[in-house]
């Protein structure tokens, strides 16, 4: 009998490979052996309910302390790339990946991506236009500054968090005290210390999102979003968020304005996430990430534009040749709707049911369960605390806006 030898894979290291991690580990499973990297225990990848851990052949967790070994461990595995899995992976991935080959994002320059206010800073050196702020653990350090802004309205949130996690638009002293209060002190989502907050003035306008890919700092844009919000108790809850032709005026504006941002910043390597308000002088930075988006979808993305952001990562990483093949700018094919789910009342979360009622409506794609199924569900405040969100599309976009609305009235009574 002969022996066949195994074939032996390239390694992918993925750090903090949960939530939308889960969907960049599914697309390099078929065609590579995964590792896997915790950035710190409050993680807590393997009870989170996004992590295919049957996925990876190596499980590591960092600790500063070992921080030569686990190096050494991590290189023995000669990896293809380092990617970031989550918002809480980029500053790990960046030093791990400069440390096997530097040619990716540079480490020294991580804070301009993950620090809300130096990323503001930055692009604004690049001459761009940025919102004024500032930040400080004393809430009467941020009073004083509102009241010296004059404007009517601000947004106080942590430095380096994301999603929507203690994001508080105030319009008076009291409120900022009372959100400083709420954010300094604490762990963040990105399981950091709150040592400060910052501030910076509301910005008036339409919200947008920029997805990107860049290799040796070529920028694709994959894909962008109009988002709609629901102003609740001074938090902005995500309703729902349409794709948008990239050939339209003002999308053409705000791709121009990130592909800067992205330069800014020192994106140079793999997936950008970028948020900003056009406004009626133009687009506004909110925040950018290195990372992929928290609502990426390759099967109902895939359907309205043909690619996505995760497809352009492996090709970044992996095969540098089809990703320069890949056109500058996506077309879209199909409109297409990325719903939020909302809940309201503290009850078992059953994906069943509500896969069941999904499956029912027209146009309905593809649908992305973020509350662990049986899981009591709490009201949603934030991003976080979002139990589901899912894709719609139609021949056009009255069909979808139907859709939602009939969607939204279930809800009202099952969640």
């Amino acid at each position: 009998m002969l022996n066949k030898s195994k074939v032996v894979r390239p390694v992918i290291v993925i750090v903090d490979a949960v939530s939308s991690g889960a969907l960049l580990t599914e697309e390099m499973a078929p065609d590579f052996d995964l590792v896997h990297v915790e950035s710190d225990a409050s993680v807590h990848a393997l009870s989170h309910p996004r992590f295919h851990k049957h996925l990876f052949k190596t499980l590591y967790r960092w600790e500063d302390r070992q921080e030569k070994t686990l190096l050494h461990e991590i290189a023995r595995h000669s990896p293809l790339a380092i990617i970031p899995g989550n918002e809480s992976a980029v500053m790990l991935a960046d030093k791990l990946a400069w440390h096997i080959e530097p040619d990716g994002n540079n480490p020294d320059t991580t804070s301009l991506r993950r620090d809300k206010y130096l990323m503001n800073e930055a692009v604004g050196r690049a001459g761009l236009k940025v919102t004024p702020q500032t930040f400080s653990h004393d809430p009467e350090v941020l009073k004083k500054w509102f009241r010296q802004l004059g404007k009517p309205k601000v947004v106080v949130k942590p430095l380096d968090s994301a999603g929507s996690d203690d994001v508080y638009i105030c319009t008076n002293e009291k409120q900022i005290e009372t959100a400083v209060l709420a954010i300094t002190g604490k762990q963040n989502s990105m399981h950091n210390h709150n040592h400060n907050a910052l501030i910076q003035q509301f910005i008036d306008g339409t919200e947008y999102v920029v997805n990107t890919v860049s290799l040796n700092g070529i920028h694709k844009v994959t894909d962008v979003w109009r988002v709609s919000k629901r102003l609740t108790d001074g938090r902005n809850l995500y309703d729902y968020d349409d794709l948008c032709n990239p050939v339209d005026a003002e999308v053409h504006q705000c791709i121009a304005y990130t592909l800067r941002v992205l330069d800014a910043t020192g994106i140079v390597k793999g997936a950008g996430h970028t948020e900003l308000i056009l406004t009626s002088e133009g687009p506004v930075l909110l925040e950018v990430a290195a990372r992929a988006s928290g609502a990426a979808n390759p099967k109902a993305i895939r359907h309205a534009t043909g690619s996505d952001q995760l497809e352009l990562m492996k090709y970044a990483y992996t095969c540098p040749e089809t990703f320069h093949q890949v056109v500058a700018l996506y077309h879209l094919e199909l409109p297409l709707r990325c719903v939020h789910a909302i809940a309201s009342k503290a009850e078992p979360f059953s994906h069943a049911a509500l896969l069941a009622f999904l499956e029912k409506l027209p146009g309905f794609v593809s649908v992305i369960m973020k509350a662990a199924d049986g899981g009591l569900l709490r009201p949603t405040t934030d991003v976080s605390s979002c139990p589901a969100a899912f894709f719609l599309t139609g021949q056009t976009d009255q069909e979808i806006a139907l859709t939602y609305f009939q969607y939204r009235q279930w809800e009202a009574e099952h969640l």
